[in-house]
């Protein structure tokens, strides 16, 4: 039966005992496998060298003894990533690689000849799948020179050392002497392609050229910039933008007022005309009427008067002459109350009127600076925009006047034999190999085999369906086993 769980230390001694030869295989196949792997692969050997770069003056000197430190340039990352591309460059290697057949060297030696079958074997396949991609057109031929190069590019690797003016260079080759000599090589090459390239006549005079352009560019957008002030009057924009957003603050209130003003006033009109519509003679004097001056003055001269009525109404009849005399005066004052009011209705029409014409010029005056602050803002934006071309432009100009002026310093220390790049650490032969580290593949090998074959018992006992144990046999018959007897394989 397959094994589901072990039921006691037992089955587990039983189970290593039973699979000890398929264990035992295990753990010599993957030793033997990994052992053999590092004893038949080529080693590989790794070169190293150090670069120092130097860090400069405020006048582009390399710095040496003495130099006051206020005027030391410290070497930025980007000057290392700058020198780590040009020794990566294209030039430099095929230079590298141009020196070594100008000495009759059909390559560089960085790989060994294979003599063995399974060498040739792989070199054979490398050969023929290479060949497919070609025809595939999937990969260029590439001749034995342009192969050599970038053979090389493949081998050299570079890495800054931290907190340091100082990168590595490494490559790596299955010769330990030709790594060694080929990266020597290489680092000459780069050191004198390095000073040509800060050096050359060519690039003072580009450099130069591009300055004065970006400074003739810089001079006309600085003139637009000019005009465009000159033509819109700006002195102070912002400034002009926030007078105006306070005075919109301002009429917007204004206009808010306004609206409460006619409102009200609207409101005052329509009760006047609605009482005046309503009660033709004897109408009361109401809040809004006592509001006219005239209309107070003459609800006074009224008041006697009906107070003499109601006398005289106690003594004569209603239909009396007295009466009617003092009805018609009455009447006469009520008219003038009534004029007085027409009047007042008309004046606050008028006053209406007024409001609104009020209303409509700060709406247009808020109209107008809305206006005004787009235009402004447009404006401000276009100002912005030049101002910014300008900054880049002037920008561009330091930086391209700073390197011609570089580049001329550069040259003038070309004649005295100075540099800014140094090989601070020439390569030499590796004595041990980079990989493959046959100690620790031993060890890896021992550690990875021990715990296979410690699990090969186990998965094979969980593939085997095979009855082994009287147990078994009880579970699977439901028959107590009375004896058994085990046979020795012989």
């Amino acid at each position: 039966m397959a094994l589901v769980r072990l039921h006691s230390v037992r089955d587990f001694f039983r189970i290593m005992f039973s699979w000890k030869r398929q264990s035992i295989g295990v753990f010599a196949a993957i030793v033997g496998l990994i052992m053999a792997f590092a004893y038949i692969y080529t080693p590989d050997y790794e070169a190293t060298a150090k670069i120092l770069i130097l860090p400069q003056s405020s006048e582009g000197v390399v710095v040496s003894a003495g130099e006051s430190k206020s005027t030391i340039f410290p070497v930025s990352n980007q000057d290392i990533n700058t020198e780590m591309e040009l020794l990566l460059s294209n030039q430099v290697m095929r230079e590298t690689v141009l020196s070594f057949a100008k000495e009759g060297k059909k390559g560089l030696g960085l790989r060994v000849e294979r003599v063995s079958w399974i060498d040739r074997t792989v070199e054979k396949l490398k050969y023929y799948l290479n060949e497919l991609l070609i025809a595939l057109k999937l990969k260029e031929r590439l001749s034995p020179f342009d192969a050599n190069v970038a053979l090389l590019a493949n081998a050299v690797a570079v890495e800054p050392i931290p907190m340091s003016n100082v990168f590595l260079v490494t490559l790596k080759a299955e010769m330990p002497r030709t790594a060694a000599i080929v990266l020597n090589r290489l680092l000459e090459i780069y050191v004198a392609h390095h000073n040509s390239s800060f050096t050359k006549e060519e690039g003072v005079k580009f450099l130069s050229k591009e300055a004065g352009d970006y400074y003739s560019k810089l001079e006309n957008v600085e003139n637009k910039v000019k005009d465009y002030q000159k033509t819109w009057n700006i002195v102070d924009i912002k400034r002009q933008i926030e007078t105006n957003i306070a005075l919109l603050a301002e009429f917007t209130q204004d206009v808010k007022r306004n609206e409460v003003a006619i409102e009200s006033l609207r409101n005052k009109i329509s009760i006047l005309k609605e009482d005046m519509d309503k009660k033709k003679r004897d109408f009361v004097i109401t809040k809004e009427m006592r509001s006219i001056p005239a209309v107070v003055e003459l609800e006074r001269s009224i008041v006697p008067l009906l107070v003499k009525r109601t006398e005289l109404l106690k003594t004569f009849n209603p239909s009396s002459r007295e009466i009617g005399d003092l009805d018609g005066q009455i009447d006469a004052l009520r008219g003038e109350i009534r004029k007085e009011i027409l009047a007042a209705v008309k004046t606050d029409e008028m006053e209406l009127e007024t409001l609104k014409v009020q209303k409509r010029s700060l709406q247009a005056q808020i109209a107008r600076l809305q206006d005004e602050n787009e235009a402004l803002n447009q404006r401000e934006q276009k100002l912005a925009n030049m101002e910014r071309e300008a900054e880049m432009l002037e920008k561009n100009y330091i930086l391209y006047a700073g390197k011609a002026e570089d580049a001329r310093i550069t040259k003038e220390q070309r004649k005295e034999d100075l540099a800014s790049v140094v090989i601070a650490d020439k390569a030499t032969i590796p004595v041990k190999p980079s990989f493959p580290n046959r100690m620790l593949m031993l060890l890896v090998s021992i550690f990875v085999g021990f715990f296979a074959a410690l699990g090969t018992p186990f998965l094979l006992e969980f593939l085997d369906h095979r009855i082994k144990t009287s147990g078994e046999v009880e579970k699977i018959l439901s028959l107590p086993v009375i004896s058994y007897f085990t046979v020795e394989k012989s």
